[in-house]
């Protein structure tokens, strides 16, 4: 309950026990720790129904969502970039299915960045983590020497337990010195 962006699928994937299942302290506890950690959310509360003429427990999930986005906008000036501005928006939980993404830009006299990044933490409810990157970058240095960088990379990761997990990430980047 409460969940009025973030996916139920979301929520339910993060859980350690299951339904029809017998409680377990540990992984009821577990669960409750999973969800707080996504950062999505203010509070996480599980309430428990006990039906014991038929030895069994409802567990309700009330979820409170917090905001997730921000927006940042700057303005800069120093002797080597003269003036500048700068931005970056960002958004976790991206459309309720537990996206991470961030765009960020900035320009100058000399100086144009931009980077883009997108993580799905977990491919179709699986363990698997995707991530994606892309930037250009473009540097004029005092002595008029111009380096422009672009490229990108992919990464996938896996847990390997509950505190260890293994990513591999490919990455190109083209570098050209004018």
């Amino acid at each position: 309950q409460g969940n009025q962006d973030t996916l139920d699928r979301v929520i339910r994937r993060e859980l350690e026990i299951s339904e029809g299942e017998l409680f377990n302290i540990t992984r009821y506890r577990d669960s409750q720790k999973n969800l707080e950690r996504l950062g999505f959310f203010e509070s996480v509360k599980f309430i428990q129904k006990d039906r014991l003429a038929e030895q069994k427990m409802d567990l309700t999930i009330e979820v409170k969502e917090k905001e997730t986005g921000s927006l940042q906008l700057g303005a800069t000036f120093s002797s080597f970039d003269r003036f500048g501005v700068q931005g970056s928006v960002s958004k976790v939980n991206l459309f309720g299915r537990g996206y991470d993404t961030s765009l960020s830009a900035t320009f100058s006299a000399r100086r144009q960045m931009f980077n883009a990044y997108f993580r799905n933490p977990r491919v179709n409810d699986s363990l698997y983590s995707l991530t994606f990157q892309a930037f250009n970058t473009e540097v004029q240095s005092v002595d008029e020497t111009r380096i422009a960088e672009r490229g990108g990379s992919v990464g996938v990761g896996y847990p390997l337990s509950k505190n260890w997990r293994v990513n591999g990430t490919y990455g190109i980047k083209d570098i050209k010195i004018n």
